[in-house]
C-alpha cells in the first residue's frame, strides 16, 4: 500500500529575532512533516515560538533559515491558498456573516459558483443557517468564531493553520465546534495544524502531537494518537472520553514538564 505523501515538509527552520540589537532565538532546527489529510496539534511552553512557527508557513514572515516546503514547493512560491483561524475574530463589523466569510474569497481570485455552494454547506453544518444576514454585534462570541472558521473553510485551503482557534468560546462552544470542523476535515481529506495548550484537545482533534521545547524550541517528542478506530468515525467529543485518552494525557503532560523545568 502506497504511503500517505506529505504535503507539508519542514526542513531545521530556524528563526530569531533582533531586540535592542541582540538577537534573540525563537526556533532552533524545527523539522517535521504533516501528511495529506492528517491533523497535528503542536504544543509547547508559553512563549516558545509556537505562532511564529504558523506564522512562517503563512509566509506572514519571510526572515529564517532552513526550508518550508508545501506540495514540494517552496513557500514562496505555493499558489495553494492557505486557510488561517486566529485565537479572536477577525471579522468586520460592517459586513454580514455571509459578507464576512466570503472575504477571503472575494480578495484571492472572486467569488465563484463553488464558493455559494461551500459557504452554504458550512452555515448548515455550523448551525448558522438562521444568522447568515446578521452582523458580528448581533452575534455571540461563539457564533462569530463560527463564521471566522467558515471564513478559512470556504478558500478550501489546501493546509488549514489553527492558532487557539477554540480558546475564547465557552466549553459547550468549544466541543461543538471541534466537532465540525473534525468532521469536515476528515470528510474532505484536509490537513491541519493546529496550536493549542490544551492537551485534552491536542488529543482529541489530532492524529499526532509534536512537544516542543522551551525557548529556542526543538521538537522533543512526536506521540501518534491512535485510538484503533478510523478517526473520522471518533469526533474529538467522544474521543476525550476514550479509555485511551488519560494515558495520551499523561504522556504530553510529562514530557511538557520536563520542557518546562530544563
Amino acid at each position: 500500500m502506497a504511503q500517505n505523501p506529505p504535503l507539508l515538509k519542514i526542513e531545521n527552520l530556524v528563526k530569531s529575532f533582533s531586540d535592542n540589537s541582540v538577537e534573540v532565538p525563537v526556533l532552533d532546527g524545527i523539522s517535521f512533516e504533516l501528511k495529506i489529510g492528517e491533523i497535528v496539534a503542536i504544543l509547547g511552553p508559553s512563549g516558545c515560538g509556537k505562532t511564529t512557527l504558523l506564522n512562517l508557513i503563512a509566509g506572514l514572515d519571510k526572515d529564517y533559515q532552513g526550508s518550508i516546503h508545501i506540495n514540494k514547493k517552496n513557500i514562496s512560491s505555493f499558489g495553494e491558498r492557505l486557510g488561517y483561524i486566529f485565537q479572536d475574530d477577525t471579522l468586520l463589523p460592517w459586513r454580514s456573516a455571509l459578507k464576512n466569510a466570503m472575504l477571503g474569497a472575494e480578495i484571492n481570485g472572486g467569488i465563484k459558483d463553488f464558493h455559494h455552494e461551500l459557504v452554504a454547506d458550512l452555515f448548515r453544518r455550523f448551525g448558522l443557517e438562521e444568522f447568515i444576514d446578521h452582523y458580528p454585534a448581533q452575534l455571540s462570541g461563539g457564533m462569530r468564531q463560527r463564521v471566522s472558521i467558515i471564513q478559512a473553510l470556504v478558500l478550501d485551503p489546501g493546509l488549514l493553520l489553527m492558532d487557539e482557534p477554540f480558546s475564547a468560546v465557552d466549553y459547550y462552544n468549544k466541543l461543538t465546534i471541534e466537532d465540525t470542523l473534525h468532521s469536515f476535515l476528515k470528510e474532505k481529506n484536509k490537513s491541519a495544524l493546529l496550536v493549542t495548550h490544551d492537551i485534552e484537545e491536542a488529543v482529541a482533534m489530532s492524529d499526532r502531537v509534536l512537544i516542543l521545547s522551551s525557548r529556542p524550541a526543538t521538537i522533543i517528542e512526536e506521540i501518534t494518537v491512535d485510538f484503533g478506530i478510523d478517526r473520522a468515525l471518533l469526533p474529538p467529543s467522544k474521543a476525550r472520553g476514550h479509555k485511551l485518552s488519560s494515558s495520551y494525557y499523561q504522556s504530553i503532560w510529562e514530557n511538557l514538564k520536563e520542557s518546562v523545568i530544563s
